[in-house]
């Protein structure tokens, strides 16, 4: 039996701002987190894309959006410890098809960094587009701040 919510509760979580975010154009880093160009199209680099995240299908289907050349993807489970036999296991199923970069998340860059790759790897850091709003919240709230 659910408690019926009381009208305090109800306004409480009805007032609280809202704001809305989505993933925007996204940005590409080597190892050494020197920014990569990449066109969206007709580049001579072909992808292998894997990650270890939560819900690998977003973030296929975002590439997918953004860069055009994914020929293959891998995923492994949420929070995987890579070693380097998986490593050595992209490099082979990328250079089987002719695929020449990999490419993962942030979150993924940072537990393989310490490996040996043959191929050159990129990180795909995505751009948070933010409600305008939000911005006027901040600031409206940080002025409040210094003038109450």
């Amino acid at each position: 039996m659910s408690l019926p919510l009381s009208f305090k509760t109800i306004t409480l979580l009805f007032s609280k701002p809202r704001f809305f975010s989505s993933l925007g154009k996204p940005s590409f880093y080597d190892f050494q987190r020197t920014p990569v160009i990449i066109p969206k199209h007709g580049d001579e680099n072909t992808y292998l894309a894997f990650c270890g995240i939560g819900n690998p299908n977003r973030f296929k289907n975002y590439l997918l959006e953004h860069l055009s050349d994914i020929e293959l993807f891998r995923s492994f489970e949420d929070h995987h410890h890579y070693s380097q036999e998986d490593i050595d296991e992209l490099e082979f199923y990328a250079k089987q098809n002719g695929i020449n970069t990999l490419i993962t998340t942030e979150k993924d860059m940072v537990k393989i960094r310490d490996f040996n790759f043959t191929l050159p790897i990129i990180t795909v850091i995505p751009q948070l587009d933010i409600d305008n709003e939000f911005d006027a919240f901040i600031i409206e709230s940080i002025n409040r701040l210094f003038t109450e």
